[in-house]
């Protein structure tokens, strides 16, 4: 008898759990639409979100053949009737609009009896990699009385929710800087004070620039064009970096100009220069940096080697 107990308890549980596979709905999706995207994404996070979606045990997915309708968007009735010859009790339509880097991903259910919208959300993701957790809170929560926007499940956090947020493309910026100089030799001068026009390429591990520069005091004067490489510590918005160059510069004494020695309070050539600053707003179309050069002359002014400092507030605008 207690053999015969156990065995009724096991044969229950498995009738249970087979009258739970069969309560799930049947449903039918064609692949995300795609706008202003690579149409391989169609296919991927189609996938995912089959995946994610059955793992909820509440839906079977049903998805064309990746050769019947890959770029192509199946009109609304053409969808309907496709899931009522599947016998699926509700539809998805679903599409992937991109907007620079940044992606909106609208989802919404379908009724396939009469056609009524059941449940729809719309959510943001801060660029493509984001993709993954958004695909799967709209899993947990279609069909649900809940938004995707509203979950506050921990481990689906997308980098567009993020204070955090990282940079993850490569962009080139124009910019413009204003700043100071301090020459440590012994031409009697005050700080000098300028301007640069600066172009940034922005390649995530790596800053190259190209740096023209002009600072000017009383008589002297200082004139650069320079190419820098900074690798900044983060990937994320604020961060800071380090690095250098070389420059083509020219440094003029004019307080000792005459038409005898003009070539001893003038010179010009190489130009090493080594630093940093602070990069804020980086993830930005508009950004913000703080930035300090050490600099070395290979050329000779008034008999000596000018060396110095550079402080620099750097705006930097997308181009």
């Amino acid at each position: 008898m207690k053999y015969l107990k156990s065995f009724l308890a096991v044969l229950l549980l498995c009738s249970l759990w087979n009258l739970r596979a069969k309560a799930q709905d049947k449903v039918y999706m064609p692949f995300f639409e795609t706008i202003n995207m690579n149409h391989e994404y169609q296919y991927s996070v189609s996938k995912l979100f089959k995946s994610y979606l059955e793992d909820e045990n509440r839906f079977s997915l049903i998805l064309p053949s990746k050769s019947d309708s890959l770029y192509y968007s199946e009109p609304f009735e053409t969808t309907k009737a496709k899931a009522a010859s599947y016998g699926a009790k509700y539809f998805i339509i679903g599409e992937l609009n991109r907007i620079g880097e940044m992606v909106m991903v609208s989802v919404a259910l379908y009724n396939t009896a009469d056609g009524t919208k059941v449940w729809n959300d719309k959510l943001k993701a801060k660029n493509p990699d984001d993709l993954d957790p958004i695909m799967q809170r709209i899993a947990k929560n279609i069909g649900t009385p809940n938004k995707a926007a509203n979950d506050g499940d921990i481990y689906s956090v997308t980098e567009y929710e993020t204070r955090e947020l990282k940079k993850t493309t490569t962009s080139d910026y124009f910019g413009l800087a204003i700043g100071g100089v301090v020459l440590f030799t012994s031409i009697p001068a005050k700080p000098l004070t300028g301007a640069d026009l600066l172009w940034v390429y922005d390649a995530k591990n790596i800053l190259m620039e190209i740096n023209a520069q002009g600072y000017w005091a009383s008589h002297i004067s200082l004139y650069d064009l320079s190419l820098e490489t900074y690798y900044p510590f983060k990937h994320s918005s604020n961060t800071p970096f380090i690095g250098g160059g070389l420059g083509i510069s020219d440094i003029n004494d004019n307080n000792y100009y005459s038409f005898t020695n003009t070539s001893d309070h003038q010179g010009y050539g190489l130009m090493v220069l080594a630093g940093g600053g602070y990069i804020f707003n980086r993830t930005s179309s508009t950004e913000l940096r703080l930035s300090g050069n050490a600099f070395v002359c290979a050329y000779t002014v008034n008999s000596e080697n000018p060396f110095g400092a550079m402080l620099k507030i750097e705006f930097l605008f997308h181009r």
